[in-house]
């Protein structure tokens, strides 16, 4: 799989010969950057589908950038660096990176560790995927089990009556069952 790259890294030597690695295993290079400020901006106007970040140690600065990176346009992230600090690592962790490799450059080896970073970061976002749908299937679950709990309350029903009367009225109208639930609340809210 070919993949637009964009490469950050200070010194213009390695960034060359790292862009000759990337470009070597079939990729193409879309922006280079000696720095990482406005990182979010640039991602926006180049559309990686990757990032490699070259430095010797990042900076909180660096890691703030990565955090709001990974929240407001995601992608799989590459640090190559010297510093082995655990603290570090898990910041960066944290903060989005897909791979932290601390090594002196070896850029022969940067075909498979793109390729890692690329296989954790779709399976982290399938992750995030399931856990939005999870939070969002709980909420709906808690929507249902209050206007289950105002139809007892109204109606004098038991749970198991007003969950079916719940959703005879959700079919009756066409709805989903959640939807119905939130009418039933938000009518409820609009009158106490």
């Amino acid at each position: 799989m070919k993949l637009k790259v964009m490469l950050v890294n200070e010194d213009r030597v390695q960034q060359a010969e790292l862009m000759a690695a990337v470009e070597r295993d079939g990729h193409t290079v879309v922006a280079k950057n000696d720095s990482t400020t406005g990182l979010l901006m640039q991602v926006q106007q180049t559309s990686p589908e990757l990032l490699i970040i070259e430095t010797p140690v990042l900076n909180s600065v660096t890691l703030q950038g990565l955090a709001l990176l990974s929240e407001q346009a995601p992608l799989p992230v590459v640090v190559l660096t010297r510093n082995d600090d655990e603290s570090l690592i898990f910041e960066s962790v944290q903060a989005g990176v897909s791979a932290y490799v601390v090594d002196d450059a070896r850029y022969e080896r940067i075909g498979p560790i793109m390729q890692a970073a690329l296989a954790r970061f779709k399976a982290f976002q399938r992750l995030r995927t399931e856990l939005n749908k999870t939070k969002s299937t709980l909420a709906e679950r808690k929507v249902i089990d209050r206007a289950k709990g105002l139809l007892m309350k109204q109606r004098g029903y038991d749970e198991d009556e007003a969950f079916h009367a719940l959703r005879k009225l959700a079919m009756s109208k066409n709805k989903r069952l959640g939807e119905m639930a939130e009418n039933i609340v938000s009518a409820a809210d609009l009158l106490m």
